[in-house]
Order: structure tokens, then sequence, then C-alpha cells
């Protein structure tokens, strides 16, 4: 596991979509991409602990095509003086038709397709007691698939065995 200081948090990058990854830059070593589905919880709780460790605001930068450099192996890592030694990748962020990513690889680029989730104006309410998973309707509930059975009565409550 790799352990990294607040303070050496460099950036933090996000595609416009609702997908759950984002590349947090680090100073003088190699970006991680991670994959989070609490990733605005993350952002929130790192924004407000970068604040505090180091007085200022954590940059936070949008973009639906992500360029970092892979960490390329542990012994060139020695070698090191503030500069990176992988390969240049990218990642595309694209308009898909699902709410889950999609992932497709072609040389170095991982192209990751994902619809587009919720407008950008969108605020945190009340959700209506119907209302599903990505805005379908739910069936209304019947109250009779709900109650109980006890193990030795059929639905008509007759009795079995």
């Amino acid at each position: 596991m790799r352990k990294i200081q607040l303070s050496e948090i460099v950036n933090v990058d996000l595609s416009t979509r609702q997908d759950d990854f984002f590349v947090l830059r680090v100073r003088e070593a190699f970006p991680s991409i991670l994959e989070s589905v609490f990733k605005t919880e993350f952002l929130t709780v790192l924004s407000e602990k970068f604040a505090a460790a180091t007085g200022s605001q954590v940059n936070i930068s949008f973009s639906d095509q992500i360029t970092y450099t892979a960490k390329k192996d542990e012994n060139k890592m020695k070698a090191w003086i503030g500069s990176l030694m992988g390969d240049e990748r990218v990642l595309q962020f694209v308009n898909g038709s699902e709410n889950f990513p999609v992932l497709t690889t072609k040389g170095k680029m991982m192209t990751i397709a994902i619809g587009n989730g919720l407008p950008r104006d969108t605020r945190p309410g009340k959700v209506s007691e119907r209302q599903g998973s990505f805005g379908k309707q739910k069936p209304p509930r019947s109250a009779k698939s709900y109650q109980y059975q006890p193990r030795n009565q059929d639905r008509r409550g007759s009795r079995i065995g």
C-alpha cells in the first residue's frame, strides 16, 4: 500500500462525467489512478484535510482527457531526481449508453465510456418514494406481497402438511 502525505499532493484530476475515477498527482512521484464509488465524499474530506494541513486549497482539475506518466519500475524510481521516468498514458472519457463505466484499451490510451449522469445544477434533496435508480419509476408496492407468511401456510392461509 502506498502512503501519501497531504502536503505532497499537487493536483487531483477528474472527468466531467459520472465515472468513479480520479488521478491523484503527487510531488516528485508517479500519480495514482484511483476508482471509488465515494469519489465526491473522498474529495470533500481530502479538501478539508488538505486545507487544515497546508492552509491552502487542493487543486482540482476537470477534463475528459487526462494524461499521466505511469510508473515504470522500482529500480528506475531510485534514479528519479524530480522527473518521472515512466510511459505517458491517456485516460479518455466519452459519452456511453450505460450508467456504469465500459473500459477499452488501445495502445497507451484507455477509453472509459459512461452515461452523462445528473445535470450540473442538480442539488441534494428529497427523492420521491417511488423514484428508483437512475430516475426509473418503481412499480407500486403490493401490501399482500409484503405480508408475513408462516412457514406452514400458503399465500391463501391454508395449512400445508
